[in-house]
């Protein structure tokens, strides 16, 4: 992809965000999943008694819901196509970490997200991938009309690589950080289950925050007491969670743009008026709407159709809220990462690597994001 950005650059002098437009639309796995969740939610919206309790359901309703349906024919009608979808998506978590809950542990994620797409009477996610494509092909026929006779064929070689090469980033999040994550996850809360009728910890999650070396000593003794460990291991964990890292650790890195700044977009935009925040410009257009904070997939929730998704750093597993939102304000992150690129592929505005988003903008402040430039005016 850098080769392609580079060559469009200095082929068409265009802008790195404009390179992007010729390999949109191509789809990958994580949009996979949000596209096959919205059409899973038309299934409930065609079943009147399935609709009204995805709609009213709540992360401390899910299980309550989940069980109702159980109990009516039309209910587990849904439920088959709801637990196929689990089968092949439930097993993503909030972030690379498999001591987190997954879906099909947590349903709340889903069923609200559920909830929000049959808010959504006018979304359709076929429809916006037609649109990608026709944008992407058009952009492709204009930059070959300005690219010199000679320089053609290379860069339709670097296209084509490009473009059989774009949804690899994707396909790795889902096949290779997530999927093979939840494969040890179930052999640690076996041993936790384990761990907890013995009597070593309160409930299984509790074996995570054990080193490897309590866990074989418990295995091979059945009164040792390990709560107190979990529970001095709890207190670091969120002692942790609340620090703020370094930008960098030893040199700093060099300036200018690289392949990793595209990635993790480390810059320092000065913001030139009040009430403006500065960012990588990574999906373009504009839209406005209610600025929504989310701090982990757990409040996810929260978001409603048409509010702005302002979040620390998002995962593939965010995908499905790229659906919701109307823009993206993300702390980190650069044109080439995984909220760029989901944005443009649901054709959404996003700003990302603003520093202090989450701080700087108030919860329900309604914002003016434009992707295009990479500014976040509050309204």
């Amino acid at each position: 992809m850098n080769l392609l950005l580079d060559a469009f650059r200095k082929l068409t002098q265009g802008s790195f965000l404009d390179a992007t437009r010729l390999v949109q639309g191509h789809g990958n796995k994580s949009v996979e999943a949000g596209r096959k969740l919205w059409k899973l939610s038309r299934v409930a919206d065609s079943i009147p008694a399935v609709r009204e309790r995805i709609l009213d359901v709540t992360p401390e309703t899910a299980r309550q819901t989940l069980e109702a349906l159980e109990s009516d024919p039309d209910g587990r009608l849904f439920l088959s196509a709801f637990s196929k979808y689990l089968d092949d998506y439930g097993w993503r978590s909030d972030l690379f970490d498999f001591s987190m809950p997954t879906w099909a542990e947590n349903p709340s994620i889903p069923l609200s997200q559920l909830r929000a797409y049959l808010e959504m009477e006018d979304y359709d996610p076929d429809r916006e991938l037609d649109r990608q494509r026709h944008e992407r092909d058009q952009a492709i026929q204009v930059t070959l009309a300005v690219v010199e006779p000679e320089d053609r064929r290379r860069f339709e070689d670097v296209l084509e690589v490009a473009t059989s090469l774009s949804p690899l980033q994707e396909d790795h999040n889902f096949y290779i950080d997530q999927r093979l994550a939840f494969t040890p996850r179930r052999l640690v809360l076996a041993i936790g289950r384990r761990l907890t009728s013995n009597g070593h910890i309160d409930e299984p999650p509790d074996v995570f925050y054990l080193h490897v070396s309590h866990v074989r000593a418990a295995l091979n003794s059945e009164s040792d007491d390990y709560r107190d460990v979990v529970e001095a291991h709890k207190k670091d964990m969120a002692r942790w969670a609340e620090s703020k890292p370094p930008t960098y650790i030893g040199a700093p890195r060099p300036t200018g743009i690289s392949g990793f700044s595209l990635f993790d977009g480390r810059n320092h935009f000065r913001a030139d008026q009040p009430n403006v925040l500065r960012g990588n410009p990574s999906s373009p257009g504009t839209a406005s709407g209610p600025a929504r904070i989310l701090m982990n997939l757990s409040q996810a929730d929260r978001l409603k159709p048409g509010d702005v998704l302002v979040a620390r750093t998002t995962m593939p597993a965010w995908t499905p809220l790229f659906g919701v939102a109307s823009a993206i304000v993300v702390e980190t992150g650069g044109i080439l990462s995984h909220a760029a690129v989901t944005a443009r592929e649901y054709g959404i505005p996003a700003v990302l690597g603003v520093a202090n988003a989450t701080t700087a903008i108030r919860d329900g402040q309604l914002l003016e994001v434009s992707g295009s430039e990479g500014r976040i005016r509050i309204l």
